[in-house]
């Protein structure tokens, strides 16, 4: 069993499911079910998740994976390093063909046939049966956010746009490095970058506003144009109310890469040295979650359903 569970792993020919009770060969590479403080390396075996606690699920790959994104709990997509693509469905997570070689660290789509997944001058699409190789980006993207199958941003070294067709660059305000994008709708998008810059999209053009940072911004996300944040270096957290933005006291000075919000009192962070944080609506506080890897990815389904991918292929879900 040991031999065959390395077999798949190395393929990425096997799915590995939820229910199943198997050794774990390698637990760095993540140890599907296994509640994080019942970890005990090599020897673990794996369970569901239960109770309110963040716990490993096998993904299948050693690879570094660096975003996440989904359209429910049994659609789920991981990207990284070498072109990794994994997939989460009812059964478990899986590796499926990527038609690319390019370390992926951006993943999006606007439905279940249409997603994208973008990063170092590569990326392919999935069109709801197969990874297909079509233009891209030709600058490194750390980010996507697509509105609908002929509307879409991408952000990294220039800000692209996709209009059905094409992606064609858009001329910003700001000479930063764009780090992450979100939108309320097509015609009121956000995108942060190093230097504390964000930018906000009318319909028309990009305006720099105010973020009361020089901190570099590393992801956005929201349920509103009331509600939504942005996080970075040295645990900047900021929230934006629909008119201005605000510096919210942190829980600490790690680097945050990533941000997802479940609610208006469950949004969580992540990013380097096992910093996991949460905002319960008045307060953020320092919610470990045990591993040791960091943390790249976030994204959430629902406040009990969210997902962190990052360092040796580490996939996380909780709370």
């Amino acid at each position: 069993m040991r031999s065959l569970v390395l077999l798949l792993a190395l393929t990425g020919c096997g799915r590995f499911g939820f229910d199943e009770q198997r050794p774990v060969d390698d637990a760095a590479a993540g140890t599907e079910g296994v509640p994080i403080d019942s970890q005990v390396g090599s020897d673990a075996v794996a369970r569901p998740c239960t109770g309110a606690a963040w716990c490993n699920e096998m993904s299948g790959v050693t690879d570094d994976l660096s975003a996440i994104w989904g359209t429910s709990a049994t659609n789920i997509w991981a990207v990284g390093g070498g072109g990794t693509i994994v997939h989460r469905d009812a059964i478990g997570w899986g590796r499926v063909f990527s038609a690319t070689g390019s370390n992926l660290t951006a993943i999006g789509g606007s439905s279940s046939q249409d997603v994208w997944a973008l990063g170092s001058g590569g990326g392919s699409h999935w069109n709801g049966t197969v990874w297909q190789q079509r233009g891209v980006p030709t600058t490194p993207v750390e980010d996507i956010w697509m509105n609908a199958s002929d509307n879409g941003w991408a952000v990294g070294a220039d800000m692209w746009r996709w209009n059905g067709s094409t992606w064609a660059i858009v001329s910003t305000p700001t000479s930063q490095m764009l780090r992450g994008v979100w939108g309320v709708n097509a015609n009121d998008v956000f995108a942060v970058g190093d230097g504390g810059v964000i930018l906000r999209w009318n319909g028309s053009v990009w305006t720099q506003m105010t973020s009361n940072t020089t901190r570099d911004l590393n992801a956005i996300d929201g349920r509103g144009v009331n509600d939504i944040w942005a996080v970075g270096n040295f645990g900047v957290t900021l929230h934006f109310d629909g008119s201005v933005w605000t510096s919210v006291p942190a829980a600490g000075t790690e680097i945050l890469y990533a941000v997802a919000v479940a609610g208006p009192v469950d949004v969580w962070a992540t990013g380097d040295n096992n910093n996991l944080v949460h905002w319960n609506g008045s307060a953020w506080s320092v919610a470990m979650a045990g591993t040791p890897r960091f943390m790249q990815g976030m994204w959430a389904n629902s406040a009990q359903e969210v997902w962190m991918v990052g360092g040796i292929g580490t996939v996380q879900r909780g709370p």
